[in-house]
């Protein structure tokens, strides 16, 4: 939970008894406004040890062990409508440079032998043409699934 936005509220109680949410001080939420909050939040029956900021503008609204063990969190519209925007400025700067990129990777593609540069060209016609992505080693471990950077041989 952010900062200063007070004790986190939790939930207990399972999805066939319902839940209950509790104060910090354990004393049962009844507010309707929070509780309809809590609601819109449409925090999945599913996760675990959930906690909920009081502050209804708090960045992170809510926080929960999903059923795969992984903490999950719901952030405020406001923070993810400008995490929006910012991405959506990035993509811009993105295309602006794209000509480049794919110039640059036709001219390292035609080159002789299996070179750095002919290397990474051909990841980056990989990921243009199929769709591919990067892939890291923390996913091909924990779920086993795989991008360019870690393509295995059978």
């Amino acid at each position: 939970m952010s900062k200063g936005s007070g004790a986190p509220w939790r939930r207990v109680g399972t999805p066939g008894e319902g839940f209950t949410y509790l104060r910090a001080n354990g004393e049962p939420l009844r507010s309707r406004a929070a509780l309809a909050r809590i609601r819109a939040l449409v925090i999945p029956p599913a996760w675990t040890d959930v906690e909920i900021s009081p502050d209804p503008d708090a960045k992170v609204q809510v926080t929960g062990i999903d059923a795969a063990g992984r903490k999950q969190y719901r952030y405020h519209p406001d923070f993810v409508n400008k995490g929006a925007r910012r991405k959506y400025r990035k993509l811009l700067d993105f295309a602006r440079v794209l000509p480049r990129l794919r110039e640059a990777t036709n001219r390292h593609l035609a080159q002789e032998g299996v070179g750095r540069e002919r290397v990474l060209a051909t990841v980056v016609r990989l990921m243009t043409r199929g769709f591919f992505r990067v892939g890291s080693e923390r996913y091909a471990v924990e779920n086993k699934t795989f991008g360019l950077t870690t393509l295995r041989k059978t």
